[in-house]
């Protein structure tokens, strides 16, 4: 099986655009993520602050993504998305210029535009990964889904470095011209994109509220109709609430509080798994391409229960023995790296699926309703096993995981079957 094909891929030349395009759009986003993560947590010192800077856009994400997902569908999706680059680059210049004449920047002010930002991604990611199929053949949306992987890892490794240096040495009004500057291009870029492979046509009329809560339940109806794709829908969310509150959360946790690594251990071991990213994707595309989604799922949920089992005994066994502390954190490394590798394998193997399952016409619906209950689900998860580490202590609150993924298995196990299998 062969991976990722880099020429077949790069001779569709739409694709090639909005693939630039995005990458100039990820950098900023995550650049500008940063910045503001080091600046309040540098000015007010608050872990509170911080978390509501992170969490603030989890009601807008609620409301707004069944109807961000009616836009994606209705609208064509580049002109969607190249206007909603355009906005962009306008509130951010005039956020910019703000600050230039206040000289400081207020947690309001901070609160504002990170709310804006996310009303925005709302809209923006319900087309994203839906208008990849316009874009290029069928038989290539595997490799695309693994090229943007491996292109969204790149961008993950070096924008921490870029923003650390970026914050340290420049204003930051000049920072955030540069983000400015960043989406621009992202907009040059975007709004030259074409979409060879749709298959709809779009023709302007008066649309109502009535008109959008109506096409709100038809996409419902849709993959009410569809045992396959609804369960794909309830069982991956079910995964997030404990898989991304255990690996994004908890383990933080354990190697700086549990274990009491150092600051320098913490970031070797940050590279090491941010790497994953860039290398997996190579692996990820064979998977995805020779096994079907229910198997890779199946497969992921299994493996997970039992990597949470181990992470639960080696939290354990290493309160008792500190002195080999970095043995147990090779243990907890390997455990973190093989939930990284089978969550992108999962996570790209599910988008794939929907992208050639879903109709042209219901895609951004379905795909972003998908993404907003992941999203939802790993917020409330965080939540939850946080208090319980708090509680019980960590290793029970992971065996509880373990648990929970394992029970999700048994239901998505007993949704399956007697049906034809997920192709």
């Amino acid at each position: 099986m062969k991976s990722i094909r880099f020429k077949e891929l790069f001779a569709y030349k739409e694709f090639d655009k909005y693939w630039i395009a995005s990458s100039f759009a990820i950098g900023a986003s995550n650049i500008f993520q940063y910045i503001l993560s080091f600046y309040i947590l540098k000015e007010t010192g608050s872990p509170f602050q911080f978390a509501i800077s992170i969490s603030i856009g989890a009601i807008p994400r609620l409301l707004l993504t069944p109807f961000a997902g009616v836009f994606g569908d209705r609208y064509p999706k580049v002109k969607v998305m190249s206007s909603l680059n355009l906005l962009t680059v306008i509130v951010m210049l005039m956020f910019t210029y703000w600050i230039s004449l206040q000289g400081t920047l207020t947690m309001p002010m901070v609160y504002s535009i990170v709310l804006f930002l996310e009303i925005i991604e709302i809209f923006y990611g319900a087309c994203e990964e839906a208008i990849i199929p316009e874009l290029l053949e069928e038989e290539y949306l595997a490799d695309a889904a693994s090229f943007c992987m491996l292109d969204n890892g790149i961008v993950s490794a070096i924008c921490p470095f870029l923003s650390a240096y970026l914050y340290q040495s420049v204003k930051l009004e000049t920072i955030f011209l540069m983000i400015v500057g960043l989406l621009f291009f992202a907009f040059l870029w975007m709004v030259r994109v074409k979409t060879p492979f749709a298959t709809r046509t779009f023709e302007a009329k008066k649309v109502t509220w009535r008109d959008n809560v109506e096409d709100v339940k038809l996409g419902y109806l849709y993959v009410k109709d569809r045992k396959h794709i609804k369960t794909l829908i309830e069982v991956l969310p079910m995964i997030s609430f404990t898989e991304a509150a255990v690996f994004n959360v908890l383990m933080t946790y354990i190697l700086l509080e549990v274990f009491g690594i150092s600051p320098y251990a913490f970031s070797v071991y940050s590279s090491i798994t941010v790497g994953m990213l860039v290398i997996a994707p190579f692996f990820v595309d064979r998977i995805i391409k020779k096994y079907p989604i229910e198997k890779i799922i199946a497969v992921s949920m299994l493996v997970t229960t039992a990597g949470l089992v181990v992470l639960g005994f080696t939290v354990l066994f290493a309160l008792k023995d500190l002195a080999h502390i970095f043995f147990y954190v090779g243990i907890v490394l390997f455990v973190d790296c093989l939930s990284l590798f089978i969550t992108l394998a999962v996570r790209s193997s599910n988008m794939v699926y929907m992208q050639t399952h879903v109709e042209e016409m219901y895609r951004s619906r379905v795909m972003s309703t998908g993404m907003m209950l992941r999203i939802v689900a790993a917020s409330f998860g965080g939540i939850l096993y946080g208090f319980l580490a708090e509680k019980i202590g960590v290793s029970y609150t992971v065996w509880i995981g373990s648990a929970c993924i394992f029970a999700s298995y048994l239901y998505m196990k007993k949704q399956f079957k007697n049906e034809n299998p997920v192709t």
